[in-house]
């Protein structure tokens, strides 16, 4: 049996329990979708979307319990990636709540985006200086390192942010191999990776730049339809939007119906 919101998710197909354990494991899905709600309404009711941040390890579940509680609440649109897989985060169905694997350890975390990821931000430490010479053939490049210079001295990249960032379009730009090979030079890659799925798919990648983040856009067949360079502490598509929160409370509610009703009728466990 799977819930109506997120049927598509393939981790039901893992979820093997004989009927006393799936019991229990919905008892325990219900307990979590509980906090997962009070949680984000009163983030909502005292207006600190912000600042929420709510922690719920693996340690707390049920080894044998694990499966089914990921099946229920899903996967998003978002992946991320730190040094190398060294830290993994993903998005669940559920706008706001995400599985974050630090090593071994697992948990879900409630918040706009994980703390573990706004550290790393914080370690960048790289600022953009322009070179004073350039290599031959290289022409385009330097007016765009100046144009996203003066806007990162403009941004603040303490704060997350969810209005449109500042964005230079690589492919509206006269550019040949040499400005590419240059920019990248300078900017460099950075340790957080992200991908993003939907109508499109998105690769983004931090640069050794704090606040400039390197944004690619591709159709469904793979092909390129957006190369930038973005200005912000991340990019705001990438974090929940603090109204999404609405969503989460509404989506926790439904699914813990959907459990409760079942659990009445004898079809878990």
């Amino acid at each position: 049996m799977t819930s109506p919101l997120h049927n598509s998710s393939s981790r039901w197909a893992n979820v093997q329990l004989d009927r006393e354990t799936e019991r229990k494991a919905a008892l325990e899905t219900v307990v979590l979708l509980s906090a997962v709600k009070d949680q984000a309404q009163n983030a909502l009711a005292q207006r600190s979307e912000h600042e929420l941040c709510w922690e719920f390890s693996f340690n707390q579940f049920q080894p044998e319990h694990i499966d089914f509680i990921l099946a229920t609440i899903g996967t998003g649109e978002v992946r991320i990636s730190i040094d190398n897989g060294r830290v993994k985060l993903e998005e669940t169905a559920i706008p706001a709540l995400w599985h974050v694997q630090n090593g071994q350890e697992h948990c879900l975390v409630l918040a706009l985006m994980p703390p573990v990821v706004g550290e790393v931000i914080d370690q960048i430490e790289g600022h953009l200086e322009i070179p004073q010479e350039t290599p031959p053939n290289v022409f385009a490049a330097p007016s765009i390192l100046q144009e996203l210079q003066v806007a990162l001295e403009k941004t603040d990249l303490t704060r997350l942010m969810h209005d449109p960032a500042f964005m230079v379009e690589l492919t509206r730009q006269p550019l040949d191999t040499q400005d590419r090979d240059f920019l990248k030079k300078v900017i460099g890659e950075g340790l957080i990776e992200i991908w993003m799925s939907g109508f499109a798919s998105a690769y983004i990648r931090s640069t050794q730049i704090r606040g400039l983040w390197s944004s690619q856009l591709l159709n469904n067949a793979g092909k390129q339809l957006l190369d930038s360079l973005v200005v912000a502490r991340m990019p705001p598509e990438v974090p929940c939007a603090p109204e999404e929160l609405s969503d989460t409370v509404k989506i926790a509610t439904e699914t813990l119906q959907w459990i409760e009703d079942d659990l009445e009728r004898g079809a878990l466990g």
